[in-house]
């Protein structure tokens, strides 16, 4: 011990009563013990480290008492004989994997003051067949409860407003699902591989205001009038799909929205559209026709121009249609279209000319991730351009990106090494004060992993 702190058990005992002196459970404290079946915390205890139970393979049962504020990473993560936790009211934070593989869970109740349940917290918990998510919790995370074939059935609370990509990919026997009030946002597959998904009889599978799902089989698709936004995958792989007309109430498609609909012709965008998502057409080959309805004011500028248009990689577009009430409201319109001679929707040249006169941060470092991550014809020059400006204005890029929750924009500049040892602590308290918890566990791994680094006590 040091300092309140339990560095390293090293007992070999079945049942262990921690200290009542402790208040933080170190990381990597008890992984891997063998022998451990039942721990006793102290009441006082506030964190537990990450990975500090891990692959504690005879671990049974645990409370953890009243005033506990954090589980850090992995910290229960291939305890596979484990059966009950006990979660208590105050917990606020409970990073990635934290369960990840306890295939012996049964239940469990996750408090409200969690706000985010984060990637992968019950991952593969084959066991559980009682999940009760408390009002207050704000985000389901990334593959939450992906793998957990024992739920059949969830009610989501009315806190909730986002449902992250695969939350319960293959729960294959999640039937009844009682859906909140309060949902805007379903990414993508997140009920992928679901009973609930399968039994669904309609076309179109919706809730709200979103497109879930198109099941039909037709080649013509004109999309319901109540749907404001295209969800994520929600025509992906579709054989059949040759034409579809939105109505003008659509607002936003999301990633992945015609994903590799392999036979999509022609599609009518309305001038309601204020979004188009990054690989909203990736992978539709035949598309050669987007009919977009433009209204265009003279107040508007470049960037926003191109927030609408960033998101079509549609490979080949050779007819593009703009329809411009009148000629008074046209702006650098024959720029921004990024049409070339070729027939291939964008023109490199002109989008590297349109970053240079770029003023605001968010426009700036968003086109300057997707231009490194689709380097095509991208001088050295141009890529020294995009990486130096990323670069020189890390540290503001990365609390964008946290503050924005551009998780995939993260991950980018990580991957490019764009993310130095001087700055990294200060992201990771910004992630960890705003609870953006698997930002904040992504983070933690990348500065343990990639620098070497051991994570401080504010990560726990």
């Amino acid at each position: 011990m040091k300092e309140r702190v339990l560095i390293k058990y090293l007992g070999e005992s079945a049942q262990v009563s921690v200290p009542e002196s402790v208040e933080i459970i170190g990381d990597d404290a008890f992984q891997e013990h063998k022998h451990i079946e039942i721990v006793i915390l102290p009441q006082g205890l506030l964190r537990i480290g990450k990975w500090a139970f891990s692959r504690c393979s005879s671990l049974e049962k645990i409370e953890i008492p009243q005033g506990a504020i954090s589980i850090g990473l992995s910290a229960f993560r291939s305890c596979t004989r484990l059966r009950t936790v006990m979660i208590p009211d105050s917990m606020e934070q409970i990073m990635g994997k934290a369960f990840e593989f306890c295939k012996s869970l049964k239940s469990i109740r996750i408090p409200g003051k969690i706000t985010v349940i984060a990637e992968k917290t019950f991952s593969n918990c084959a066991g559980l067949d009682e999940v009760v998510i408390e009002d207050g919790i704000k985000e389901i995370g990334a593959w939450a409860f992906e793998g957990c074939t024992g739920l059949k059935s969830m009610k989501i609370p009315d806190s909730v407003e986002v449902i992250g990509e695969c939350a319960f990919f293959e729960c294959m026997d999640l039937s009844v699902i009682e859906f909140g009030r309060g949902i805007e946002r379903i990414k993508y597959n997140a009920f992928g591989e679901t009973a609930w998904l399968e039994n669904q009889t309609d076309d179109f599978i919706r809730l709200k205001n979103i497109l879930i799902k198109y099941k039909g089989k037709g080649k013509n698709v004109y999309i319901p009038s109540d749907v404001s936004l295209i969800g994520c995958g929600a025509f992906e792989y579709n054989r059949n799909l040759e034409t579809v007309i939105l109505h003008d109430k659509i607002m936003e498609i999301d990633d992945k929205a015609f994903y590799d609909c392999i036979n999509l012709i022609t599609i009518q965008i309305p001038s309601s559209i204020k979004m188009i998502h990054p690989s909203a057409f990736v992978s539709c080959h035949k598309l050669y026709k987007l009919i977009l309805s433009c209204y265009i004011d003279k107040k508007e500028t470049v960037s926003e121009l191109w927030k609408i248009y960033h998101g079509i990689y549609a490979e080949r577009i050779t007819d593009f249609h703009i329809i411009i009430p009148s000629e008074n409201h046209m702006l650098h319109i024959n720029d921004i279209i990024l049409l070339n001679t070729d027939g291939l929707f964008i023109n490199y040249d002109v989008y590297d000319k349109i970053f240079t006169e770029l003023k605001l941060l968010g426009d700036k470092a968003a086109m300057a991730v997707t231009r490194l991550l689709f380097p095509f014809s991208l001088s050295r020059e141009g890529y020294c351009m995009y990486y130096n400006y990323l670069r020189d204005n890390a540290k503001e890029v990365a609390e964008l990106f946290i503050r924005t929750e551009q998780m995939i924009y993260l991950r980018v500049i990580t991957e490019l090494s764009l993310l130095p040892c001087e700055i990294i602590d200060t992201i990771i308290e910004l992630s960890t004060e705003l609870k953006k918890v698997e930002m904040t566990g992504y983070l933690l791994g990348y500065k343990n992993e990639a620098m070497g680094y051991e994570a401080d006590e504010y990560s726990l």
